[in-house]
């Protein structure tokens, strides 16, 4: 099959070879020449409109080309429609491949002379060599098109049209996580200039905790083991010698699970920087393995500026904490070596360069085989317990114990990471303490003695006051029963309070101790004389009292001192709590006394 070009190059041809041969008027040539003219002129006709048609078809074809302007897929789309009408043209275009034969063949009757034929051949030569203009244009104008088609289908390709996990990031689901993002030892990350949110959350190691940013300058993620001051046990010797060191939360040591890595550090230098244990068996990791032996001891080189520096896996609140307990080494005399050391606990997301602890302990003032640091929760701890001591964590036979209370956290964390609490909340009570006493208690002992002041389990409130400007209101509530028959009617109950370390004291202003007009008698805090003769009598008596927070660094404890008879030194004055002096039926009540402590905020 010849080409649209092909077929109109021959018909040119064979119509200029019928011109050439028109002289030739001769017998059978002249009616066959005029019948194919005649024919011809048809054909020619025909061919004229195919072209008109061709033509409109092509403007068509040029307007849909105009609008391919839509979608990747309307542009398929009608370039597919493009390509249909330029068969159509190809199929007219075949179906005048008729030869010059066929045409003369056909030619049977001849209008119009052949100067006008000749004419209207080279008018639709002329017609046919823009018509190839045209369809040359239009196949440069689908060329053109395909070329834009595969570019768009290129940069599309180059588009990212799903997130691709890598190194440090992990996708699941809907789900993005980052890996661990390392600032490195000389620089940190300020969320509050670093990072442009709305609101961010560091959620830690564990996926159960999660800490906002103001919450997170009160936490910790940081120990330091150090001399603060320099001062040692052993004379010109600094070394840290340590059995273990003990975390209890919920009455649990977390610190074997809580722990990333430990490492002996020169504090007057990088605190980051790694310089090895005292011999090569006792590393720095040990003090936290839960061996509370020679074989698990912690020994650092002798320097004074020695620190021994634990890394947690993630942040912690210190007031979750109910005790830090410090093992030192008892063998040959090296116990001495834990006198003046204390804990620091830091922040070192926003305190990189560990300058600032959010907690101290006290420095260790001699030497103890083991350090008892009471922290807030620390009456909550439900163990037993031997002589004050955990029962599940000190093992050593024979230890010397010494107790002592946190340093609290400092003002400038308390204002910095929770004025959101306090603020605008002068007069408002901010912190409560309560001690519901259940147990049954006889006392006939001479002077005035404790109900029961075990700071764990006696009958005491206890906390740390936020601000050391704040008022502590105490509220006491008594049920005492009187021996008739020894005359213990007389009796009469104090306040008493120790800070921190501190020995009990009277806290002289809940005693009355007035001298203007004072008549002969003992002042006192609580007292009821209603008893008479009767050992089935229980007296019920409460008194309130608003002291004086001493400071926010110390627990305060609060507690109710008593004695059997005001005067005299007379034995077997026998009074009782929380029951009658004689309880043999059920008609006999048993009540319980109480102890509420609460702190009215003021900064």
């Amino acid at each position: 099959m010849f080409t649209l070009n092909q077929q109109i190059s021959i018909l040119r041809n064979d119509l200029n070879n019928l011109k050439i041969n028109s002289g030739d008027f001769s017998g059978g040539i002249i009616e066959y020449t005029i019948d194919t003219i005649s024919s011809l002129d048809e054909k020619v006709d025909s061919l004229n409109i195919d072209f008109i048609s061709l033509s409109g078809s092509v403007d068509n074809i040029i307007t849909n080309a105009t609008s391919l302007s839509g979608s990747v897929d309307t542009i398929i789309n009608n370039a597919t429609s493009l390509s249909g009408s330029v068969d159509t043209i190809i199929n007219n275009a075949t179906s005048l491949s008729g030869s010059v034969d066929n045409i003369i063949n056909n030619a049977t009757s001849l209008s119009g002379s052949v100067d006008n034929i000749i004419t209207n051949v080279y008018s639709l030569s002329g017609s046919v060599d823009n018509i190839i203009t045209d369809i040359n244009s239009l196949s440069g104008s689908v060329d053109s098109i395909i070329t834009d088609i595969n570019n768009v289908d290129a940069s599309l390709n180059m588009k990212q049209n799903i997130l691709t996990a890598g190194t440090n990031i992990t996708i699941s689901g809907d789900t993005i996580s980052a890996g661990t993002i390392s600032a490195g030892s000389s620089s940190s990350i300020d969320p509050t200039t670093d990072l442009s949110c709305n609101s961010l959350t560091i959620m830690s190691e564990n996926p159960a905790i999660f800490i906002s940013e103001k919450e997170s300058q009160l936490l910790f993620d940081t120990i330091v083991i150090r001399r603060p001051t320099g001062v040692t046990g052993v004379t010109n010797s600094w070394n840290i010698s340590l059995y273990e060191l003990q975390v209890w939360v919920n009455s649990q040591n977390i610190l074997p699970s809580f722990a990333k890595k430990a490492y002996f550090t020169l504090w007057n230098g990088n605190r980051y920087t790694d310089i090895g244990p005292g011999t090569a068996a006792t590393i720095a990791s040990r003090i936290y393995n839960n061996v509370i032996s020679d074989s698990g001891r912690a020994y650092s080189t002798d320097d004074s500026n020695v620190a021994l520096v634990i890394r947690t896996l993630y942040l912690f609140n210190p007031n979750d904490i109910q005790a830090l307990v410090l093992y030192a080494r008892n063998v040959g005399g090296h116990q001495d070596y834990a006198k003046g050391l204390a804990i620091e606990l830091y922040n070192s997301v926003n305190d990189h360069n560990l300058t600032t602890p959010v907690v101290s302990t006290r420095i260790i003032i001699a030497s103890y085989t083991a350090s008892v640091f009471r922290f807030p929760k620390w009456s909550t701890y439900t163990l037993a317990t031997s002589n004050n001591v955990f029962s599940k964590s000190l093992i050593m036979s024979g230890a010397i114990v010494g107790y002592q209370d946190f340093l609290s956290i400092p003002d400038s964390f308390i204002y910095k990471s929770r004025n959101f609490l306090y603020t605008g909340l002068t007069g408002a009570t901010v912190n409560t303490s309560a001690k519901i006493f259940n147990k049954f208690i006889t006392n006939n002992v001479v002077g005035w003695v404790p109900i029961d002041n075990n700071l764990n389990t006696g009958f005491i409130a206890s906390f740390v006051p936020k601000s050391s400007n704040s008022k502590i209101l105490i509220n006491c509530t008594l049920h005492v029963s009187c021996k008739a028959s020894t005359d213990s009617r007389w009796w009469a109950a104090k306040l008493y309070r120790k800070i921190g370390l501190s020995n009990w004291e009277e806290v002289v202003g809940a005693t009355n101790n007035g001298q203007l007009s004072k008549p002969t008698g003992t002042g006192c805090f609580m007292v009821s004389h209603h008893q008479s003769n009767n050992d089935t009598f229980i007296q019920n008596l409460s008194n309130s009292y608003l002291d004086t927070a001493s400071d926010n660094i110390n627990i305060h404890y609060y507690t109710i001192y008593w004695r059997c008879q005001l005067a005299g030194n007379r034995t077997n004055r026998t009074i009782t709590l929380n029951r009658a002096i004689t309880s043999d039926t059920t008609y006999r009540a048993l009540p319980v006394s109480s102890i509420v402590m609460q702190e009215i905020y003021y900064p």
